[in-house]
């Protein structure tokens, strides 16, 4: 998981993707990502993607959610598999956010002080989730009950409220809008899987 500070807060995600290093070698070809290779049991071949919210542009190497807006049935399909897959990235962040409480407020500190306490408090949650039996327990993270078709949020969700961020102009790419609509098609076909019919009524995607 890569971790960017430095930008103020009232800028997009996507707006603050843009200023890191990580994008900028991720759109020169610099990141050293492996080859594409085929989706399983298909003959498709796809780029390696990272996946993220409707605040991102579409390209080649980012996926992103198709519009809310008059979805067909395949694109709440991909929508819900691509927001499951985005679940472990906010349960991260979530109790990342419970567990160090001075995110729940104003950090009160020198502003040339910040990144390096923000740094700081993300290794020690890898420290702690790796080396603490009780750091992350069952009941933090989220989970799906796919026999009653119900999602339970992890604690960290009942103690805070995520804000929507300001969404920024992006320019999405033909490129990556094709490579979601092989995921979308690979996800409605031999790519499917037995709850996802059951779960998209569920979370309303």
């Amino acid at each position: 998981m890569y971790v960017h500070t430095g930008v103020n807060g009232s800028v997009s995600d996507g707006g603050v993707l843009k200023h890191t290093t990580f994008y900028k070698k991720l759109t020169s070809g610099q990141l050293m990502l492996p080859q594409p290779k085929l989706l399983p049991n298909t003959n498709t071949t796809v780029p390696y993607v990272f996946l993220g919210d409707s605040a991102f542009a579409i390209s080649k190497h980012i996926l992103k959610p198709f519009p809310q807006k008059n979805l067909t049935h395949d694109k709440r399909i991909f929508n819900y598999r691509l927001s499951r897959a985005r679940r472990v990235v906010e349960n991260a962040f979530g109790i990342l956010s419970s567990r160090f409480r001075l995110f729940k407020k104003p950090i009160m500190v020198d502003v040339k002080n910040i990144d390096v306490i923000i740094l700081a408090c993300c290794a020690l949650h890898n420290f702690l989730s790796k080396k603490s039996k009780n750091y992350i327990t069952n009941n933090c993270v989220d989970r799906e009950d796919f026999e009653c078709a119900t999602l339970r949020g992890g604690l960290w969700r009942q103690e805070q409220t995520l804000l929507d961020v300001n969404q920024c102009n992006q320019s999405n790419t033909e490129e990556g809008k094709t490579v979601r609509n092989i995921f979308k098609e690979y996800f409605n076909g031999v790519g499917s899987v037995d709850f996802q019919e059951k779960m998209i009524n569920v979370l309303g995607n």
